[in-house]
Parts: structure tokens; C-alpha cells; sequence
């Protein structure tokens, strides 16, 4: 059964090849280059038999509103259908 679930520090270096070369990079550079501004807290893997299958990584963005306004986000669930 697959394990998703938080990356370790440990396990950065692994999920990165993995996770670039799933997205066809070859991963030239030294993998220990953009750790310093990755939230581990923000990269997921999927293990499978104690290897990284898979994972993503949600990159934290600042937003400029025009006119100083604010947005609010609130997330809601589908309707059940009538």
C-alpha cells in the first residue's frame, strides 16, 4: 500500500530526481541548489516499498491586488446533485 506523506530532510535530495525527472528534467545541477527555499512542510512523496514514487510541491506565492483590495478564499464542498 502506498505511503503519502511529508519529506524529510533526509529524503530531499531523493525526492528531488525523483520528482524531476518525472516532469522530464535531467537534473544537472547540483539537487542540493534549491534547498534553501523549499518548505519541506510543502513537499509530499509517495512511497512505495521504501521508494519515492511520486510527489508534488505547492510553492508559496505573494499576490498584488489593484486598488489595495482583498480577496478571501473560502473553499466549499460540491453540491449534492437534485
Amino acid at each position: 500500500m502506498p505511503e503519502l506523506r511529508n519529506i524529510t530532510p533526509d529524503e530531499f535530495e531523493r525526492w528531488m530526481s525523483t520528482v524531476s525527472r518525472a516532469h522530464g528534467n535531467r537534473l544537472n545541477h547540483d539537487p542540493e541548489h534549491p534547498r534553501p527555499r523549499f518548505d519541506l512542510g510543502r513537499s509530499i512523496a509517495v512511497f512505495e516499498d521504501g521508494q519515492i514514487v511520486g510527489g508534488c510541491h505547492s510553492h508559496l506565492l505573494e499576490m498584488s491586488i489593484p486598488c489595495g483590495a482583498s480577496a478571501v478564499i473560502i473553499p466549499t464542498l460540491p453540491a449534492e446533485p437534485q
